[in-house]
């Protein structure tokens, strides 16, 4: 039976029959995410609470929302995001000295980071809208910045939340990739009512600033400012593996030492053709393999003992293997800083690639496939200085490290000059600590009592 008027029971139109079912669709998903929202909140109360901090724990807790009144949040769903952020938190630290900030991360590594960095995080496990909009009035945020502009995962609750009490939203370091604009699944109507609650977005690049708008965004709220990606892997980089990370893992300094980081499914046997042809010219050379999921870790233990390779689980090791399987969180970009040559996974395959500049800026050349539009401009900066090299497939990734083996002074220029690359492109952390201060009122900034 056709939808009609109330007035006329004239047939509704279509444009008015789509905006019914998107506001339907809308309350439909807001109540599931209710209902999931409380559901996860009971498990994790009765069961994983003193595992890690859920925002919701947060309204339960008066010395938290103390702590945190007048908080800036910092959005930041995984680690490599929180780690992005820590040159802008810095700055911003200084010129607003007692200001709080709270870390919102979506998973357990992006908790993971924000510790290790000495910063105050909970996990945003479901954007409900009634978590939302008591966190709002609780903590009475300042703001929040969010490193990232995807038209998916956006915690729209919160977003929606914190417009509503006038805080502004800004997003810093954004980028749209061709993959975000064929993989959204939230209609228009969805997206622009999101993007209509952001103060602000500062992109990466002029070609982010232009996806963006085709996705909806108002072209007189988006600034372009540049990578912070570069500012973060520098001062990142000063994390090295420390002398007990290194003996744990029998590591000298002197080994020929390849890490392949990030690798999915179809890497790992071109990664172990490659790490066979180097181990034909010397001997003492090791792999260290990390696998972008470590749920992945056994099964690809197994396959490197199938390959005739002798290999151990790092959280079980006990001698000196020829491969470590890296099963544990958080390890990966320290020991980058220990190897003679890092290949970037999520590059031979479809998946667009991974944080090529955590090794980069370590200064060790970098090898990753043509799989690299999730860090396209990265990777050209790194192609055009020298300082990284595009294999096609297992045959040339193995001719690649076995021409690096070869010619040692050849090696160690390609990784200082991948290091040039990275801190020729240092400076963006600076501007968007700028573009914050004029989006977000020093004055209104809430200071410690």
């Amino acid at each position: 039976m056709a939808l009609t008027g109330t007035r006329n029971n004239e047939p509704v139109d279509g444009a008015r029959r789509e905006s019914i079912t998107a506001a339907i669709a809308d309350a439909a998903d807001n109540l599931l995410l209710e209902i999931r929202g409380g559901l996860y909140a009971l498990a994790h109360s009765l069961f994983w609470r003193t595992r890690e901090r859920w925002l919701s724990d947060i309204l339960r807790n008066r010395d938290y929302i103390r702590r945190w009144k007048g908080a800036l949040l910092l959005f930041a769903p995984v680690s490599g995001e929180v780690i992005t952020g820590l040159p802008l938190l810095r700055l911003l630290s200084e010129r607003w000295p007692g200001t709080p900030v709270l870390v919102c991360a979506t998973t357990k590594s992006g908790l993971a980071a924000a510790r290790s960095a000495g910063l105050e995080a909970a996990r945003l496990a479901v954007d409900s809208r009634r978590l939302a909009r008591g966190i709002v009035k609780a903590l009475e945020p300042r703001g929040m910045i969010m490193i990232q502009a995807s038209c998916t995962g956006l915690p729209v609750n919160l977003i929606a939340a914190l417009a509503a009490g006038s805080r502004p939203v800004v997003v810093v370091n954004g980028s749209v990739t061709q993959r975000d604009l064929r993989a959204s699944r939230d209609g228009k109507r969805r997206r622009l009512g999101v993007y209509g609650n952001i103060t602000a977005f500062c992109m990466q690049t002029e070609k982010d600033a232009e996806r963006l708008i085709t996705l909806g965004a108002d072209p007189e709220k988006i600034h372009v400012v540049g990578n912070m990606k570069m500012d973060a892997a520098i001062e990142d980089a000063k994390l090295g593996a420390s002398e007990d990370l290194r003996r744990e893992l029998h590591l000298n300094g002197s080994e020929a030492l390849i890490v392949a980081g990030s690798t999915h499914p179809g890497e790992e046997e071109a990664v172990l053709e490659g790490f066979r042809a180097v181990e034909r010219a010397v001997p003492e050379a090791r792999l260290i393999l990390a696998p972008r999921k470590i749920k992945r870790a056994k099964s690809i233990l197994q396959t490197c003992r199938q390959a005739g390779f002798s290999a151990e689980l790092r959280s079980s090791l006990r001698s000196c293997p020829q491969i470590i399987v890296l099963d544990t969180m958080g390890e990966l970009r320290l020991l980058y800083e220990s190897a003679a040559v890092a290949f970037v996974g999520g590059t031979l395959v479809p998946v667009g690639g991974h944080n090529v500049l955590e090794p980069a800026a370590r200064g060790k050349p970098v090898l990753f496939g043509p799989y690299v539009h999730n860090t396209s401009g990265a990777a050209e900066a790194l192609l055009e200085a020298g300082g990284a090299f595009k294999v096609c497939d297992a045959d040339d990734l193995s001719r690649t490290l076995v021409a690096l083996f070869d010619d040692d002074n050849a090696r160690r220029g390609a990784g200082a000059r991948a290091l040039e690359a990275v801190r020729s492109h240092v400076g963006a952390a600076a501007l968007y600590a700028k573009k914050v201060e004029e989006l977000v009122d020093p004055a209104e900034v809430y200071s410690a009592r």
